[in-house]
């Protein structure tokens, strides 16, 4: 087995292991289980190499180096697919997959206020004719499994990737639901194949960031992007734009959903989609991300030609919610969450009270704000949201 070490850069990853990697080299989009990876050619596959690390003991990285002629090259697209026949192995142990070591891929540089992304990915992990497959999946055998995974456009899977466990995930920089150039839904219609990323278990799971490398595209088509503090787009699916169901932790931050069939965050106890969960007295009631309550709003403050006070309050009982708890504000459009605007911190001691926030009234196409509320334990609310035609309707007279 060809083994090289190499500095282990995920920040996810660093309080779980030594600062060495051992590191094995994909060279073949096979299926079978390829897992000698030595420098002869094509004997490792990212079944084999998968299977290889969750064999030995310590950190692994798998890096791709699939030569032109593999017989997954695509030559119109440049790239390698891998279509795996039955479900690939579970990951296990801290695991990194790199599919930016392929030769000729690009991480993202955009800032997101540039707009867009100019990535450029080069292995594409495509589902077959078998709905019930997942394409990656952590943490099933091994609870506390850490896995990163980076620069891979994985499509056509029941969930594209599901992460499972208490141990801590990040995927970056992946095209998930989209083909590899991030510009074509890989499948259209009332698929049964439809989540991007399932979350199920205690976390702590990171999906993005704020760095343009980091940023994701989840289920559906790239465009637009060009809001400040965009972290994924979450775009055209066929159900919730993020579904949590039972788990709790899930921090859902500054993101931009667009054209979701079903509301853009749905918290859920149970499995199925059951829209918008309203709030109750103090926030008592269990499901995905404990039902946590988002913002609601009291009203509208003073108002001026350029800038309008919005008052909300957090209907969230000290003892139930971990202070502090993160309020955030985005722009509507749609019925979803087009671009963050603003950030607000509640100490324990302003939670259940009313508060306000100045937001700016040039943005409002839509006429609506809405607005999540997560805890210090990462916990994020469904979207709460107002109505602000009123304001325009009366001459911007409160």
């Amino acid at each position: 087995m060809r083994i090289f070490v190499s500095a282990l850069l995920p920040a996810a990853l660093a309080s779980a292991a030594s600062a060495q990697a051992a590191t094995l080299v994909v060279d073949s989009s096979s299926d079978a289980n390829l897992g000698d990876c030595t420098e002869a050619a094509a004997d490792c596959s990212l079944c084999g190499a998968i299977n290889a690390a969750n064999a030995a003991a310590g950190a692994y990285l798998i890096e791709f180096a699939i030569p032109d002629g593999d017989a997954g090259f695509t030559a119109a697209t440049a790239h390698w697919r891998i279509e795996p026949i039955t479900a690939l192995p579970p990951l296990a142990g801290v695991l990194e997959i790199n599919g930016y070591s392929q030769p000729g891929a690009i991480t993202n540089t955009l800032a997101p206020d540039q707009g867009g992304s100019n990535a450029v990915l080069k292995i594409e992990l495509r589902g077959t004719a078998q709905q019930g497959l997942n394409g990656l999946e952590s943490g099933l055998t091994d609870f506390n499994a850490q896995s990163v995974i980076r620069g891979l456009a994985i499509n056509r899977f029941n969930s594209q990737m599901f992460l499972f466990g208490g141990g801590a995930h990040r995927v970056e920089g992946c095209f998930l639901g989209a083909d590899i150039t991030g510009e074509v839904a890989a499948l259209t219609g009332n698929s049964l194949r439809t989540i991007g990323v399932r979350l199920q278990g205690p976390g702590a799971y990171v999906i993005g960031g704020y760095t343009p490398a980091a940023r994701n595209l989840l289920s559906g088509v790239f465009r637009g992007g060009a809001e400040v503090g965009e972290a994924n787009l979450i775009a055209n699916g066929a159900a919730a734009g993020i579904t949590v169901d039972s788990c709790a932790r899930v921090r859902i931050s500054r993101n931009v959903f667009r054209g979701n069939r079903g509301p853009a965050i749905d918290n859920v106890q149970g499995g199925g989609s059951v829209g918008s969960t309203p709030n109750d007295a103090g926030d008592a009631d269990i499901g995905g991300n404990r039902l946590q309550s988002f913002p609601a709003a009291l009203g509208i403050g003073t108002v001026t030609a350029t800038a309008l006070e919005l008052l909300y309050a957090v209907d969230s009982a000290p003892a139930i919610a971990a202070c502090p708890v993160t309020v955030e504000f985005f722009r509507g459009e749609g019925g979803q969450a087009a671009e963050w605007l603003a950030s607000q911190t509640i100490t324990l001691a302003q939670v259940q009270t009313s508060r306000s926030v100045i937001l700016p009234l040039a943005v409002f196409a839509d006429d609506l704000v809405v607005m999540t509320a997560t805890d210090a334990d990462g916990t994020s609310s469904e979207f709460g949201r107002v109505g602000i035609g009123e304001v325009f309707a009366h001459g911007f007279e409160p």
